[in-house]
């Protein structure tokens, strides 16, 4: 089957980027939101740049009933002795991927008037971006592990699917000042890498409470690799990261999630979780390119 994924799940991206989450009052205008997609797909200014669409649940069940995955559910909230992993699961999720702000802003104003008109709101609205060496606001680099090529598609696409994936948007607010107040040698421990070159430490002075050993989760004896495509946020006041992930199985980033968090058989929590808290958290079903087209 020819693969015909979005754009964004399984190429690099541009380095601007502004992700909208939206709530729909009523799933009666669907017709109209089937309408409102297919003009988008056939603009000229998107096929130039790049627009990813991914719907909850209950929206994605009311424009195409026979195409919903058994496994795809709401996210819900994780709660652990020290935290509270926020839902915030909305309807319809917008990526804009351009080479300026203006463009995404542009195009997300556009979109969102109509939007409105159909009775959507929006939940939630950040403007993220490519730092240097793809660096986050702790200073590291983001998505060092991510598979590519084969590994890529099995990791982040639905088996027989034809490009389809699971997404996870979650929008995360560092605590930097604490961060940084922690040695290097002590940052290094709480991430599981080096901070120069992003080099993952070796086994016998990596905690088991690192970012990199509470994500690195296995199954059944299968690795439960996700694509990354995670962007910095931010202003004077308030910087973070919005993670955004794909992956062939929901229950991938779930299984990270519980590790992270420590409700998983172990208890273990993940460090970074004492330096940047999440504020959002939604599942969405990201069809392929050739389901959009034929929602038409």
């Amino acid at each position: 089957m020819q693969l015909s994924a979005q754009p964004g799940i399984l190429t690099e991206t541009v380095p601007y980027h502004m992700h909208v989450e939206y709530s729909a009052v009523s799933l009666e205008e669907v017709g109209h939101l089937r309408r409102l997609i297919q003009s988008e797909l056939k603009s000229d200014e998107i096929r130039q740049r790049h627009v990813l669409f991914g719907f909850g649940r209950e929206l994605w069940n009311a424009l195409s009933p026979t195409c919903v995955p058994r496994s795809y559910r709401p996210f819900e909230q994780i709660l652990s002795h020290r935290a509270v992993v926020p839902s915030t699961q909305g309807d319809l999720w917008v990526w804009f991927q351009g080479d300026s702000h203006a463009w995404n802003l542009d195009s997300a104003c556009n979109l969102d008037q109509i939007l409105q008109e159909l009775g959507f709101k929006q939940k939630l609205e950040v403007m993220g971006f490519t730092r240097f060496e793809n660096r986050d606001y702790t200073g590291f680099i983001d998505g060092t592990e991510n598979p590519v090529d084969e590994a890529a598609v099995a990791a982040a696409l639905i088996e027989g699917s034809g490009g389809a994936s699971f997404g996870f948007t979650q929008n995360w607010i560092h605590n930097l000042d604490a961060f940084d107040q922690l040695s290097l040698t002590e940052q290094e421990q709480v991430i599981g890498r080096t901070k120069a070159d992003s080099v993952e430490l070796d086994d016998d002075v990596m905690p088991e409470t690192s970012h990199v050993s509470r994500t690195d989760a296995t199954v059944d004896g299968v690795k439960q690799k996700i694509v990354r495509r995670s962007v910095p946020h931010g202003n004077l006041k308030e910087r973070g990261l919005h993670f955004v992930a794909f992956a062939c199985d929901i229950n991938r980033i779930q299984v990270q999630m519980e590790r992270m968090y420590g409700v998983s058989d172990d208890g273990l929590h993940d460090r970074l979780t004492e330096f940047s808290t999440p504020v959002s958290g939604s599942y969405w079903y990201v069809p392929s390119a050739r389901q959009l087209n034929q929602l038409g």
